[in-house]
């Protein structure tokens, strides 16, 4: 299977959140399932929409 470049670094990315999370909370995973989340949903709502043109009479 052939792997797109994209797609390795957004797994890299993934797995370095993953150990980040595992290292800081190794006696709590809940709480590194909370950091990793936290990290993922970071900039989830700041896309740019653009608004809605106003209905022409």
């Amino acid at each position: 299977m052939r792997v797109l470049c994209g797609q390795r670094y957004a797994y890299a990315c993934l797995k370095a959140i993953n150990d980040a999370g595992q290292s800081l909370h190794t006696d709590k995973p809940e709480l590194a399932h909370r950091y990793n989340l936290s990290i993922l949903h970071r900039h989830a709502g700041k896309k740019k929409v653009k608004p809605e043109l106003a209905p022409k009479a």
